[in-house]
């Protein structure tokens, strides 16, 4: 439901595209040939996609990874130098929208110091990021959960999305659309 509420969220926001790609975190700690503790895959969403299709191709999609540089293995990283690895990396796990689902948040971040959160939420941060060289990455979307509650965390990096006002009132008018009880705050 997530990728398909940020697909969705896009086209509403005025992506024109038919069909769009999305990148999609996967957790690599239980990995012990993998040096980092995450990889890249991805899917290909239509506007046809339910729901239980977009799950389908997520799925499966976790069987391949795209971290590497392309036509490259992804093992080339671990073997040159840092800055060397970061340039041939640089964007390769770039598509249309991010979902990156971070899941239960620990407990130690449900308070801070004597006070009790209210909410929690979680996203990247893109340090020293100009309009000269946004990502290819339109929007990005930041899933996670404290008790029982989820918190859906936004970023829009492109031309599409007009402002922090406007794809608030998408977003929940797009969660809305698909049956899913939110506010903002």
């Amino acid at each position: 439901m997530f990728i398909t509420v940020v697909a969705n969220l896009l086209w509403d926001c005025g992506f024109a595209a038919p069909t769009l790609s999305a990148s999609l975190p996967v957790d690599t700690r239980a990995e012990p040939r993998v040096d980092n503790d995450l990889a890249m895959t991805e899917i290909t969403v239509t506007r046809a996609d339910t729901p239980a299709t977009v799950r389908d191709k997520a799925r499966r999609a976790y069987e391949h990874r795209m971290s590497s540089p392309g036509g490259l293995p992804e093992e080339i990283l671990q073997v040159v130098p840092d800055r060397v690895a970061y340039a041939l990396a640089k964007g390769a796990g770039e598509r249309d929208i991010l979902c990156s689902n971070l899941g239960t948040l620990p407990e130690t971040l449900s308070a801070l110091g004597p006070h009790r959160c209210t909410g929690v939420a979680a996203r990247a941060i893109h340090p020293r990021l100009t309009t000269a060289q946004l990502p290819r990455t339109r929007l990005s979307g930041y899933l996670c959960r404290t008790g029982d509650d989820y918190t859906l965390s936004l970023v829009g990096l492109h031309r599409t999305v007009e402002s922090p006002t406007a794809l608030t009132s998408l977003a929940l008018t797009t969660l809305f659309r698909f049956g899913i009880p939110a506010h903002s705050w």
